[in-house]
């Protein structure tokens, strides 16, 4: 009689914990689940980037309206001159595309600056650390970002880091 007990039991905790992950609501067992950055094109360290392409920024859940105010494209260092972008976010607002207004330079150097303070749908920030380093990035620390102007409330990470840095060339 026990051992039905605990299987009617450890059966309802895993119908109720597949029914939770199935929801999309972003819950796992009644607890929200980490928004993470996802993949970035051209990754870091690209080289003969074509000057047309698009810059595209994947998250692995939705993030909330507004957040392209912390995506921007520098020419040269993340201290250089802003490159003019159209953002266009993905229907579920989990895929940002970065448009230049005009083509980039050929044979210049540009930096993607994906700030910190990226907020999910829930209001938590994006985890940068599990993918950022791996496709190229380097945290935008303190040291880096002296003379970006992009050192405001938005920008900063929950890691004392303003997100992380891209760089690529055309």
């Amino acid at each position: 009689m026990r051992a039905a007990s605990a299987n009617l039991l450890v059966t309802t905790a895993s119908a109720l914990i597949a029914a939770s992950c199935s929801t999309g609501t972003g819950l796992f067992n009644g607890v929200e689940t980490a928004t993470v950055f996802q993949s970035v094109a051209p990754p870091g360290g690209s080289t003969g980037v074509s000057p047309t392409d698009s810059v595209v920024i994947a998250f692995s859940s939705s993030t909330r309206s507004g957040m392209e105010e912390f995506v921007s494209l520098h020419q040269g260092s993340v201290t250089g001159p802003l490159i003019a972008c159209k953002a266009t976010w993905s229907p579920d607002h989990s895929t940002l595309t970065l448009k230049p207004n005009a083509s980039l330079q050929a044979a210049m150097g540009y930096t993607l600056h994906i700030g910190g303070g990226i907020l999910d749908k829930y209001g938590n920030m994006v985890d940068m650390s599990q993918n950022g380093l791996s496709m190229g990035g380097q945290w935008a620390t303190q040291a880096l970002m002296n003379g970006s102007g992009e050192t405001t409330f938005g920008w900063l990470g929950s890691n004392a880091d303003y997100g992380m840095l891209f760089t690529f060339h055309t």
